[in-house]
């Protein structure tokens, strides 16, 4: 039996060969894949919230405390301002999201100032561990300057539009 595989191998020895090469290969690019790729972790966010880590010594739940109050904070300073008609904020990770609709005849300009009001009553700890979108609508969804998104990132001081 051993006589018949020896001699099918020596038949197609380039196969054998190919075959071989193409596996060794395979292994190479397993292993190299699995040390360039990270390891699968049960946090979604990997290293992103290491510097709020850092700042709440690891409790999470105070850090959770305080986003949803200066969410709070933030969607009552903007719901005072008489052109909006409905604000909501959601931390997610290390970002904090509102969206703000305003009424048909406000202007862009007068809609980018909502960025500055957040600012102004968001806690200075929060602008410096989370990065801010800011997504701005308009009742008549035909509106000309909009949707508009500003953006701040943690290390800004203050929105992008």
């Amino acid at each position: 039996m051993s006589n018949k595989i020896l001699k099918e191998l020596k038949q197609n020895k380039y196969t054998v060969i190919v075959f071989c090469i193409f596996l060794g290969l395979f292994i190479i690019g397993w292993l190299v894949f699995g040390l360039v790729m990270p390891k699968n972790t049960d946090e979604k966010y990997g290293t992103r919230l290491d510097p709020i880590k850092a700042e709440y010594n690891n409790d999470m739940k105070k850090a959770k405390q305080d986003s949803d109050k200066a969410e709070n904070t933030i969607v009552e300073s903007v719901k005072k301002k008489d052109y909006v008609t409905s604000a909501s904020a959601e931390t997610k990770g290390k970002k904090i999201d509102i969206v703000v609709e305003v009424k048909s005849n406000t202007s862009a300009k007068t809609a980018r100032e909502l960025g500055d009001v957040v600012l102004k009553n968001t806690d200075d700890k929060i602008k410096k561990l989370y990065d801010m979108q800011l997504f701005i609508k308009n009742e008549k969804e035909d509106a000309k300057e909009f949707p508009m998104i500003g953006y701040k990132n943690a290390k800004d001081k203050n929105f992008a539009f």
